[in-house]
Parts: C-alpha cells; structure tokens; sequence
C-alpha cells in the first residue's frame, strides 16, 4: 500500500501509462484523491521521459537513428498501453462523422457523436491517423537524437502538461463517466501551481526564443482544440484528452526539428 499522499500520483500513473501500479492502490479512494491525479499528469510524463531514455541507452552503440527512434516510439505505445492513440483513432472518427451529421437538436447532434466515442470500431479516417501519427513521431525523432534527453523531457511533459490544463478548463460532455467525477473534485489552483513550475523549469532550461515558440504553440492548439469540442459535444470525454496529448508530441517534435534547422 503506498502512503495516502502518493495516492494521487499513482492514480495518475495507472491511468496514462501501464506500468504495474493499479494492484498497490486501494479499492476506493476519496473524490479529491482522483482529482488531484490531475496535476500529477506532467509528472508522469518526466517518468516516462527518464525510462525511454534509459531504454535508449541499452542499445547497441551502432544502431541508426532511425532504428532508435522506431524502438522509442514503440516503447512509448508499450508504456502507455496505447491509450492515447486509442482516444485518437475514437477522436478522429467522431470529428469526421461530425461533420456529416445534420445540424438539428443539439442534443440529438450531441449524443450522436457521443455514440461515435463508445464505438470499438476504427474507420478509416482512425486508421490513418495512427499511421501519420506514428510514422510522423519516428521520422522527427530520428533527426532529434543529438538532444536526446531534452527532446524526450519536452515531448512528454509539455502535452500531459496540456492535459491538465485542458482537462480544468473544460466542462465534461456526459453526465456520467470516469472524468465526471474527476471534475468535481478537480483542485484547479493546484494545476495552476503545476503549470507555473513546469513553465519556469523549462525557461530556465530552453533559449528563450524555443520557449515562446513551444509554449505559444500548445496554448494556441488548446485553445482551437477546446473550441472544435464545445461546439460539437459541449465539453470532453477522455478520448479527447489522449488525442490532444498524442497531436501535440508530434507538434512539440516538429517544432524542436524546426528549431534544429540553419
């Protein structure tokens, strides 16, 4: 049993990634337990910065950049357990059925994509996605091993940092679900506390021109991100938070290969 303080930060880590944590935690647990795992998730993305890297580190020396960077990534899905890909592939598919849905009763409209989230099956539009996703996050990562361990601490820090964010800016689409009760209980000023000390880290850390860049870049895709939701669902479902985490590792990639140019 791991010490009540330590709960929240397990939590976290049990539901981002697949690390063996859930066994240890107690059957139940306190409303606030869960909405503190909240601000917890960016700490959970260091973790998992710190364990690729070391993965990376047992390779053979004369492995290619490539060949590094496909066995990251895919380290990366077996970490996570693919969760986030899976709120990609359900998130894309219910953006494109949105845009072929009639606009009639909102709520109708509403729940129609809804319905689209519970569904376990994958369109091609879902198929795609995890393509370009994937292959995108191996060919930028192959032209990032120079600054390996930075690249790593941006990539998965910065989008579960987003997360949380977004998460306690935006209202829950169902009135039912794991997230409801995450959001009542959500400590928004801790979040706030974690954003801050997060973005002064990485000031300290980055040239300030990198800084602006990154972090102007997140605000503006959580910004149009929370906007696309709230006009179609009025709010998010948890497919929605593992979508934005996996689209901004691939933005946050590009844009340090952007940096990296002459």
């Amino acid at each position: 049993m791991f010490n009540k303080k330590l709960i929240p930060f397990f939590m976290a880590i049990s539901l981002l990634t697949s690390l063996p944590v859930a066994k240890y935690l107690p059957h139940h647990w306190q409303e606030k337990d869960q909405g503190f795992s909240v601000v917890y998730y960016s700490l959970v993305g260091l973790l998992l910065a710190f364990i690729l890297y070391g993965a990376y580190g047992l390779l053979p020396s004369g492995v290619t950049p490539l060949v590094s960077a496909a066995f990251i990534v895919v380290f990366s899905i077996a970490l996570t357990g693919a969760i986030h890909l899976d709120g990609l592939a359900d998130a894309t598919d219910a953006a494109y059925a949105a845009h072929s849905f009639p606009r009639g009763n909102n709520n109708e409209y509403k729940e129609k994509i809804l319905a689209i989230f519970k569904d376990p099956r994958a369109g091609p539009m879902a198929v795609i996605a995890l393509i370009v996703v994937v292959l995108s996050k191996m060919i930028l990562l192959s032209e990032l091993m120079d600054n390996l361990l930075l690249t790593l601490l941006l990539m998965m820090t910065l989008p579960r940092l987003l997360a949380s964010c977004y998460i306690a800016i935006t209202p829950y689409a169902r009135a039912e679900g794991l997230a409801a009760n995450l959001i009542k209980s959500l400590p928004k000023s801790t979040i706030l506390l974690m954003l801050l000390t997060i973005t002064l880290f990485f000031l300290i850390l980055l040239p300030f021109g990198w800084f602006l860049l990154l972090f102007g870049s997140l605000c503006l895709l959580l910004l149009v991100w929370r906007s696309f939701w709230l006009k179609r669902i009025n709010g998010f479902v948890g497919d929605c938070v593992g979508a934005l985490i996996e689209i901004s590792e691939v933005l946050v990639l590009f844009l340090l290969y952007l940096l990296k140019m002459p």
